[in-house]
């Protein structure tokens, strides 16, 4: 047992899965994906299915960045995202963001089992809960949404947690995984007939029809940024999504509870479990967000995740302690598609922490949008999210309707997890 908490993920310790090369040549390819995420590497994979050639670049190791520091739930059940969307948009809009979530989770149970990757999928019911009364008429909406929209939401008080909650919303039919093993093991898949995966190959400049890294470059037809922001200042991203960070730990716990679990309450409480081969059960817990660089509040929000592990479950000493960051966007829904800029980039980006999920899911059509004609917009691993969500938010800023290639919308939608 260390006598300090290992700083690397959970996820990423407990992953063994083999180095990719480093870019030492100049290529050409179809399209090139920059960021090996679960956006990147999910996308490369849909895209080889439809026989084009991809190149894959990832500054350090696939999947080990947001992905594999996240709780990696494959949940539509997204805290209240229901009612916030269907007030700031409509139902309409809302209804496409749920179903493209819930797709997402058969997304990822299709592609581990069509390629045999290993990564501990286990079903649960995914809840989101309060303890607070004033509390209780947002839980109880966001429940009449949900079930309006046709999603698989349950109001109750049966949580299965070691406390009582003033009400909760069970969504069942939702699962969770090791992300590091999904991502990696899918990354795995890649190579072969034109394809490749290229790690330790950080982007130094790039175009719409080329990227250069430090010891090589790629020329293609297409350029998708499935970073965590697009890189330098594409698509003007940085002013509509801001950065965020929540702390996350992982301990052994004696008595794991039977679901996955998020609640309203402030500080803010994710828990789900992970049962390591040797039949040791682990707690995977988040805390509350707070701005990157405000070490005073990263301090504060993980000994308080820490200390209500400790008094909740009676879980062992931690053993593992990290910090995740990613970007949301202003409005809660993630920009996924054309950039703002002529460039002609397609970007993912804004995913708000449900990345592993919304990004999991690929468009309608991921053959058609990446022909010729229509250039890909297959990037389906971290947020999910529909182009047709973003047609009253003017995200190209004019452009999008310019650039829209024919055939009709380009959906898309990617797997979160929280």
């Amino acid at each position: 047992m260390p006598n300090a908490p290992d700083s690397s993920s959970y996820w990423n310790a407990t992953c063994d899965a083999p180095d990719f090369p480093r870019l030492e040549q100049e290529t050409a390819t179809d399209v090139v994906i920059v960021g090996g995420g679960i956006v990147g590497v999910t996308t490369a994979r849909l895209l080889k299915d439809k026989g084009l050639r991809v190149v894959l670049l990832e500054a350090r190791r696939a999947g080990r960045q947001v992905t594999g520091k996240s709780t990696a739930k494959m949940t539509s059940q997204h805290g209240l995202i229901y009612q916030t969307l269907e007030q700031k948009f409509d139902a309409d809009h809302a209804r496409l963001y749920g179903e493209a979530q819930q797709s997402a989770i058969e997304k990822i149970r299709s592609l581990a089992r069509d390629h045999s990757i290993d990564c501990d999928i286990e079903e649960k019911s995914a809840f989101v809960y309060t303890r607070e009364e004033k509390s209780v008429d947002r839980i109880e909406t966001e429940a009449e949404v949900a079930r309006r929209l046709g999603l698989p939401a349950v109001l109750t008080r049966d949580t299965g947690l070691p406390f009582e909650v003033s009400s909760a919303i069970r969504f069942d039919g939702q699962a969770q995984f090791h992300p590091t093993k999904y991502v990696a093991g899918l990354a795995q898949t890649i190579p072969g007939d034109g394809c490749h995966v290229f790690e330790n190959s950080p982007v130094t400049d790039w175009e719409p029809t080329r990227v250069v890294t430090r010891t090589g470059s790629v020329g293609a037809r297409h350029v998708i940024m499935a970073t965590h922001l697009p890189l330098g200042q594409i698509g003007g991203f940085y002013t509509a999504a801001h950065p965020y960070a929540e702390p996350v730990a992982a301990a052994r716990i004696q008595s794991p509870p039977p679901g996955m679990y998020i609640s309203v309450d402030q500080p803010g409480h994710s828990i789900r479990t992970h049962r390591r081969e040797s039949g040791e059960v682990y707690a995977i817990v988040a805390g509350e967000s707070f701005k990157p660089g405000h070490t005073d509040d990263e301090r504060r929000y993980m000994a308080d995740l820490q200390r209500w592990l400790r008094e909740n479950f009676e879980s062992g000493p931690i053993e593992y302690q990290w910090i995740n960051e990613d970007y949301s966007s202003v409005d809660k829904l993630p920009f996924v598609g054309w950039s703002a800029t002529k460039d002609g980039y397609l970007v993912a980006t804004g995913f708000a922490a449900w990345g592993d999920f919304k990004r999991n899911r690929c468009g309608d059509d991921p053959g058609g949008a990446c022909s010729r004609q229509q250039p890909p917009l297959a990037i389906a691993v971290r947020c999910q999210t529909y182009d047709s969500i973003r047609r009253s938010r003017a995200v190209c800023k004019g452009e999008r309707d310019r650039r829209r290639p024919p055939g009709g919308r380009l959906s898309v939608s990617q797997t979160a997890f929280l």
